[in-house]
């Protein structure tokens, strides 16, 4: 057993069914996950796949013998689903990864069917392992996302896997810091004697921030701009039309002309509203701007503009129902702004923190608003800096913070609490 971020004790005890793969010194935790093979949904992909070639390959010999050219190409452009599901099952089985904590880098390696990459961050910069709420994957099983979290507010997904338990275990072995960190040279010292706080220039690539002079302005950027969604969603829905038309083929001479018409026009019309649905909800956009003590917020798609005060805010948050996520301003005795549903968690989270920072800034908070400190508080988990005024604490665990990392991170920094209530001490 070793302690937490919030002192509670954590079971260090490997699940009964892991498959990870622990090497362990004073110096070095490797954390490794090895290849599934062919159990469990990459061999039931592979399986299919193949007897679905199997009778492709059938039909195709069929139609050649018998000098049928036509049939021949509508029986190999339904052989592609095949190899499609072929290639997402080997992908699937040679999947591997493996997590390394040492004193100066936490590494993260994968390998897979198309190549392997190594991605690296400074030991210090960590600050907690998280699991993120389990979502369906490809497989439509439901994964739990394990998160490393930064002192500068940070965050990003490392693995992800529907072993909740296992994810839970591994982030409970990464957390303990490993070896003696060397000491910095006296140049960097002299160079930079301060410590490094949160750098605002991180910004997710779905969004554009600006700043100027008496405001800031944020902008949520389309979604099907991002990750070629603006080609692969026709290219999808291109392939899904010549599936649908050419099973639909395939049927009809099996029937010999006895199959209806009506089912692929109704099932190429209904992937088409489905593709240009996604589109359309993809093409949202908006953008938050804070001028002159004016927060005015502005969506796409139909929806009126919306100002209020800076001073009428009372918080900035992200708020999840189920799958979604939305961005809300908590206002003072008024309806809460709702915008930008469905965007990524991530990307929200990132905004809020970035908004409570900008609305912080731009309030007016009187000098003797100080509040009495325990000589105990020590130094804030954030910034790692003295706390001699304006702290707040956790109102769950009660760990102090300063006030302006609260609103940095919008929620305790201790590993496991992510209270977003504060309170101060009288």
């Amino acid at each position: 057993m070793g302690p937490s971020h919030d002192g509670t004790l954590v079971i260090k005890i490997q699940p009964a069914r892991s498959r990870i793969r622990k090497s362990e010194s004073s110096d070095r935790i490797t954390l490794t996950m090895p290849r599934r093979g062919f159990v469990g949904a990459g061999g039931a992909y592979s399986l299919g796949s193949l007897l679905w070639l199997a009778f492709v390959g059938f039909l195709l010999a069929v139609s050649v013998r018998r000098a049928n050219r036509e049939f021949a190409v509508i029986v190999a452009v339904l052989g592609l689903p095949g190899l499609l599901g072929l290639a997402a099952g080997l992908a699937h089985a040679m999947k591997s990864w493996s997590l390394e904590r040492d004193a100066m880098w936490l590494t993260l390696r994968r390998s897979g069917l198309w190549g392997s990459a190594i991605r690296r961050w400074p030991a210090a910069d960590v600050g907690s392992f998280y699991l993120r709420d389990a979502m369906p994957g490809s497989d439509l099983t439901l994964r739990s996302r394990l998160v490393v979290g930064f002192r500068n507010g940070r965050s990003e997904d490392l693995v992800e896997d529907e072993d909740e338990e296992d994810l839970g275990w591994t982030a409970a072995m990464l957390t303990e810091p490993r070896g003696t960190r060397k000491a910095a040279s006296p140049l960097i010292l002299a160079a930079e004697p301060e410590r490094r706080r949160a750098d605002p220039a991180i910004v997710p690539t779905t969004l554009s921030c600006r700043t100027f002079e008496g405001g800031i302005e944020v902008s949520f950027l389309p979604l099907l701009r991002s990750k070629g969604l603006w080609w692969r969603l026709p290219l999808e829905a291109l392939v899904g039309t010549i599936a649908i038309l050419g099973v639909s083929v395939l049927l009809d001479v099996i029937l010999r002309g006895r199959f209806p018409s009506a089912v692929p026009r109704i099932a190429v019309f209904g992937l088409l509203g489905w593709t240009g649905w996604r589109i359309w909800v993809l093409e949202r956009s908006g953008l938050v701007q804070i001028l002159d003590g004016i927060v005015t917020v502005r969506q796409n798609q139909g929806k009126e503009p919306v100002e209020f005060g800076v001073g009428e805010v009372e918080f900035v948050q992200t708020y999840r129902v189920g799958r979604r996520t939305e961005l809300q301003f908590l206002l003072r005795d008024k309806p809460k702004v709702r915008l930008m549903e469905g965007r990524p968690a991530q990307e929200l989270e990132w905004a809020a923190r970035f908004l409570r920072v900008a609305i912080k800034g731009r309030t007016a908070v009187p000098e003797n608003a100080s509040m009495k400190v325990d000589a105990s508080a020590g130094d804030c988990q954030v910034c790692l800096e003295k706390m001699d005024s304006r702290v707040v604490y956790c109102g769950k665990c009660r760990t102090p913070h300063h006030e302006e990392c609260w609103s940095y991170m919008g929620m305790c920094s201790t590993y496991g609490c992510r209270e977003i209530r504060f309170e101060r001490q009288s």
